[in-house]
């Protein structure tokens, strides 16, 4: 028998306002704990970040209805620096989540899998790409399947945008996406389609627990 341990991290950072995601950001939380605490899949952690991480709401407290309103009033979206690295984030949750995963099995002695959804704009996953693989290696190397949900709220698609580098000299233009760290990730641009987008991501995760075991 398994336990499961959802972790969400919302960027708070100036570039979520700037990119008109906020809302949307914070609707997506919203509905994701909701959803999670429904499901009873098992305990559930939530913080903030622009580099470092904020744990405001820890695994070993039950969430309720009560605790929804006061995490909302926990973000500012003006947290420095406005253009933010996810992965000072992505190691202390990756290490949040070791410490949360040993004290459940020593309480229970049942094995725990674990779930991190990264909720931005996308900005914050291309500060330091191969820092990023680093530690989306690590954690799947201990089992911790990560999904980043981009908020793709601006007018400019996420999906449109041009990365532009030099490479011997040469101005060399691509996609955006092409480059970005995260192997699993969804590109959301309307709230209606967030509950299908869960069912399909729980269901894959159940999947990968099943191939663990």
């Amino acid at each position: 028998k398994r336990q499961y341990q959802i972790m969400v991290g919302v960027d708070d950072s100036e570039s979520m306002l700037h990119y008109k995601a906020a809302d949307m950001a914070l609707e997506s939380l919203t509905m994701i704990c909701k959803a999670m605490a429904r499901l009873e899949v098992g305990q559930l952690a939530v913080a903030k970040f622009a580099d470092n991480m904020n744990l405001l709401h820890p695994f070993d407290l039950a969430f309720t209805d009560q605790a929804g309103p006061h995490l909302i009033s926990q973000f500012s979206f003006k947290a420095r620096p406005s253009l933010p690295d996810v992965v000072p984030f992505l190691s202390q949750a990756i290490q949040t989540l070791e410490m949360a995963k040993l004290r459940a099995e020593q309480r229970t002695d049942q094995s725990a899998v674990q779930l991190l959804f990264i909720i931005s704009d996308a900005t914050c996953a291309m500060r330091n790409p191969s820092g990023v693989r680093k530690w989306i290696s690590e954690a799947s190397a201990k089992n911790i399947f990560v999904v980043f949900i981009i908020i793709d709220a601006d007018k400019e698609s996420v999906v449109n945008l041009l990365d532009i580098s030099f490479e011997n000299g040469k101005l060399v233009k691509g996609n955006y996406m092409d480059k970005f760290p995260f192997p699993y990730y969804i590109i959301l641009r309307d709230l209606p389609s967030l509950p299908q987008i869960l069912s399909d991501t729980v269901r894959q995760w159940f999947e990968m627990v099943k191939q663990i075991q």
